[in-house]
């Protein structure tokens, strides 16, 4: 039956009438309901609304002053047509497009409802959740939405039973009366008449306090049993299918469970007491459902049993959902342990909450200590370890002056280790609410980097000859010969560099750091090491670094000077660019160092992290199958037994071990094991980090000696193909960047997924906000990848029909510009161009996505492709009416990681027009910008003519 139609059935408002629950009085129970609803669902409105034939009218609310609206222009008028309606966005669907709960206040935008149904079947009207923005609906809200439905008609059956038995009871009483009148001194009867009246009374009392539980009585002198209508859904039945009774019921009890159920209820009978307990079901559809059951017995004036009531609710999801829970943080706490960092947590006042074990052993305390909370003691045990505490002290009351800030330093202990301290702020929303310390023992990687530093400052004038730009100068910096490496790069004359003459090729804004570091060297008789720009012969700028090493005489005076300058522009460049990701990652790709991996005895894995598959090369169910010892070499294989013994004896064990990938490459690792109680079983949760770097520092400090001439002879190749690696290198970074952020995005959607129904609201934004930044990062790294991948592989440049190219990219945008009421315009004979096709797309595409982001919201965007030819190119126009560009930031935009605007004014990475820059010269071409502030811009591309 279509919407209107059943609107009007004669029927359905005959039902509706029954309940006398129109212009009714607020009910809190009824209310509860849609704060439930709006909870669960996270919306900010629920409604509880009826219909009768020509009105909306809502019986309760959360989040909305609405109290009825006309049955042309409600949504819950064509909700209560469909077993569940879900509009996701009400403006793309024609129904509601036009209405003014669309269109005007309260602006909806979002709505799903699910129909109220009587006892017959007749749809009342609904329980419904809306929002402002478009949103979806998942599975398990949409089945808590109707489990509430059924709650609510529960409620509503049950008023109407109130009401109806309150009505009988008046009638009872008035028809007392007049029989009091008629019988007069019959006081035998009259009291018998009034026993009937107060047990009546008794039962109005036992139905008003049911909750809206399935409810049941059973009336035990007659061994009678009644079940409300909830009670018979839960067990999945039809009252006409069933009929209930004390043999019945425990029938449909599991029968491990039944002889508990059955001793609960007679034991209740014979001790006059209530009871409570919880059993397996056995529904008519043969699914076993868990039930938790609730009786009270009353007795008559003699104590003697009468009847017994009760109340039964489905608690499976309950406990299923609990034991989700309890995994998941059992999880997520071994995962903490398992790390080798030491990890505090402290409130807004510095008071520790929570705290990991490897915390404990690094500063040698005990868990009594801590837990004592004398915090005063705990920090004098921490501050006489360090060489400087007054320093130690400093930064933590610095950072906790400014809650806000991050921060990184370096900690040193008498004992001779070396800490790493990181530090954030725990944000609940915008609010900091705490702060997160975390330790990293790096003493080992500090003592070969200084067992490297003395080696190569031991060598350092043999390797700084190898360089573009050899100089000397005299002990106070006076250049006093001729220097032809400087004068071929610089152009100046012999005459113009000695002295001090070789500043004049320095820029004017580098001079004076410059002076003030050769000074600084100079008195300090050190190293002299800086960098700055040069003035190259042909008038462009480089970037230089430079430098220099005194010459001792006996006397251990300078004697003279000898240095290098080598020209790094090209490099600065990409370093910048790997800098700016290097921070914006760092954060992240710290929470997960390396692999991790769970055990069982056995040593089978039963859990691990992408990076695992990433590292050995293995898929997920390889590795499934695979046992710990099949990732190391065969002579390793013994002391990787014997540390997962210890594990399961002592609790933790520590080792560095060989990691075998698929392809037989061989990677020393440093693993790390922990004793955790996993669904029941003692398994080993652990992590493992690559040691590489250390690995190669402690062998090139060892070897440094001896390959010193094969060095010097390969230093100058090595420069020529330091720029091929560079690249190679940022896009090696940006590819592996992609494991850890993957393994991050799966950890959060499994904690979305196992406790989002027990997390708060703001728990519940903090997670969101989690997954956004992992989008993000993802969609980051991506642009990067794109980005590092041109001009790596020769284009195939081929005549290209610019029309087709043009149109077939505009097609794509289609829809977003009618979304947003925008146009492109395109001429109609756009030339041939020499290109390649595909990146020729991709420049078009991203212009196209520039102009639509950075668009006027108060104007509708207009766009325009044109094209001419010029003595054998083709100029190529993209206009726009956006909000344009400042003429100082023209250069600024083509370059990678430069945004005017923050991403959440305006989305984006910053790597779009510097890819389309990238592109467009790999075939040959320029491109630049026109634009004037609030005017628009116009990008234009110069490309060969075909």
């Amino acid at each position: 039956m279509q919407a209107e139609g059943l609107i009007k059935d004669r029927g359905r408002l005959e039902a509706l009438s029954k309940y006398e629950i129109l212009d009714s009085a607020p009910e809190p129970a009824f209310n509860d309901l849609t704060a439930l609803a709006a909870q669960f669902c996270e919306t900010p409105i629920s409604l509880l609304t009826f219909v009768d034939d020509r009105r909306q009218w809502v019986k309760a609310k959360t989040g909305t002053t609405l109290t009825e609206t006309a049955c042309e222009v409600s949504f819950c008028a064509h909700a209560i047509s469909e077993p569940f309606m879900v509009v996701t966005d009400a403006r793309l669907d024609e129904r509601f497009s036009s209405s003014p709960l669309v269109t005007s206040s309260p602006h909806i935008r979002f709505y799903a409802g699910s129909p109220l149904l009587s006892r017959e079947g007749h749809p009342l009207g609904t329980l419904c959740v809306m929002d402002w923005v478009p949103r979806e609906i998942n599975f398990e809200q949409r089945q808590m939405l109707q489990v509430l439905c059924r709650e609510a008609m529960a409620l509503l059956e049950m008023r109407r039973d109130v009401n109806q038995t309150r009505r009988r009871n008046e009638r009872q009483r008035a028809e007392l009366r007049e029989l009091s009148q008629r019988l007069g001194t019959q006081s035998a009867e009259h009291r018998q008449i009034e026993a009937r009246l107060r047990r009546r009374e008794r039962q109005l009392e036992d139905a008003q306090r049911m909750a809206h539980l399935g409810s049941w009585e059973w009336d035990v002198t007659l061994n009678k049993v009644t079940w409300s209508a909830e009670l018979y859904r839960i067990f999945g039945f039809q009252p006409k299918q069933f009929k209930p009774g004390y043999d019945a019921y425990l029938e449909r009890i599991h029968p491990d469970d039944r002889e508990r159920s059955k001793s609960s209820i007679e034991g209740a009978l014979r001790d006059h007491k209530s009871f409570a307990s919880t059993e397996r079901i056995l529904r008519s559809d043969g699914a076993t459902r868990l039930l938790a059951t609730q009786g009270e017995v009353i007795s008559d004036q003699h104590d003697r049993p009468i009847r017994m009531v009760g109340c039964c609710q489905d608690i499976t999801e309950q406990k299923e959902f609990e034991h989700k829970l309890e995994t998941s943080v059992s999880l997520l706490n071994a995962t903490l342990e398992s790390t080798t960092d030491g990890i505090i947590v402290v409130d807004r006042k510095g008071v520790l909450v929570r705290y990991n074990h490897q915390f404990l052993k690094m500063w040698h305390l005990t868990p009594g200590m801590v837990e004592l909370r004398d915090d005063k003691r705990t920090l004098a045990l921490v501050l006489e370890q360090l060489k400087s505490p007054e320093a130690f002290l400093a930064k933590v009351n610095e950072l906790y002056a400014h809650p806000e800030v991050e921060s990184f330093d370096v900690l040193e202990f008498k004992d001779g280790r070396i800490f790493e301290r990181y530090s954030k702020p725990q944000r609940l929303r915008e609010n900091v609410v705490g702060r997160v310390w975390s330790f990293r023992d790096v003493t080992d990687r500090y003592r070969a980097l200084k067992t490297l530093r003395r080696s190569e400052e031991r060598y350092r004038s043999l390797v700084i000859a190898t360089s573009q730009i050899v100089w000397t100068t005299n002990a106070q910096g006076e250049v006093t010969d001729d220097i032809p490496t400087w004068r071929e790069f610089t152009g100046q004359k012999v005459h113009e560099i000695l002295g001090f003459g070789w500043l004049n090729a320095i820029h004017p804004k580098d001079r004076q750091k410059t002076l003030e570091i050769w000074s600084h060297a100079l008195t300090t008789v050190s190293l002299y090491e800086t960098e700055y720009r040069l003035l190259r012969a042909d008038g462009e700028w480089r970037h230089m670094r430079v430098r220099g090493v005194p010459i001792l005489d006996k006397d251990q005076g300078i004697r003279e000077w000898v240095g290098f300058c080598y020209d790094i522009s090209e490099r600065k460049h990409a370093e910048q660019i790997l800098v700016r990701e290097r921070d914006f990652s760092e954060t992240i790709i710290n929470s997960l160092p390396g692999i991790f991996y769970l055990l069982d005895e056995t040593g089978l894995n039963l859990r691990w992290n992408k990076n695992l598959e990433t590292v050995t090369e293995y898929s997920g169910s390889e590795i499934s199958e695979m046992h710990a010892s099949d990732f190391v070499p065969e002579e390793e294989r013994a002391m990787l037994k014997e540390r997962m013994q210890k594990v399961f004896s002592s609790g933790q064990a520590e080792v560095e071990l060989t990691l075998v990938t698929k392809t037989g490459k061989r990677l020393p690792y440093y693993c790390t094991g922990r004793l955790v109680n996993f669904d029941g079983k003692p398994c080993l949760v652990g992590m493992g980090i690559d040691i590489s770097t250390r690995t190669q520092a402690e062998q090139r400090a060892n070897k440094l000696n001896e390959d010193l001439d094969r060095r010097v002879r390969e230093r100058t190749a090595e420069l020529k193909t330091s720029n091929k690696e560079l690249e190679a290198f940022s896009y090696t970074v940006s590819h592996d960047l992609r494991a850890p952020i993957r393994a991050i995005r799966g950890f959060v959607e499994a904690i979305d997924e196992d406790c989002r129904e027990r997390l708060d609201q703001e728990d519940r934004i903090y997670l969101d906000r989690i997954k956004q930044a992992g989008e993000r990062m993802t969609h980051l790294i991506e642009d990067l990848l794109t980005y590092s991948r041109i001009g790596r592989l020769a284009p195939n440049l081929r005549s290209v029909p610019l029309n087709e190219i043009v149109r077939e990219i505009a097609d794509n945008f289609t829809l977003r510009l009618r979304a947003i009421g925008g146009r492109l315009l395109i001429d109609r004979d756009l030339p041939q161009v020499r290109a390649d096709q595909t990146l020729l797309g991709q420049v078009f595409a991203n212009l196209f996505e520039n102009a639509i982001n950075y668009r006027k919201k108060d104007l509708p965007l207009e766009m325009q492709v044109t094209a001419q030819r010029d003595n054998g190119r083709v100029i190529v126009r993209v206009i726009d009416n956006g909000i344009g560009i400042s003429s100082q930031h023209y250069e600024k935009i083509f370059e990678v990681f430069q945004r005017l605007h923050k991403s959440d004014e305006i989305p984006g990475t910053g790597i779009g027009l510097a890819s389309v820059k990238k592109s467009i010269e790999s075939l040959g071409g320029r491109i630049w910008v026109e634009s004037e502030v609030d005017k628009g811009s116009t990008f234009l591309l110069e490309l060969p003519s075909a």
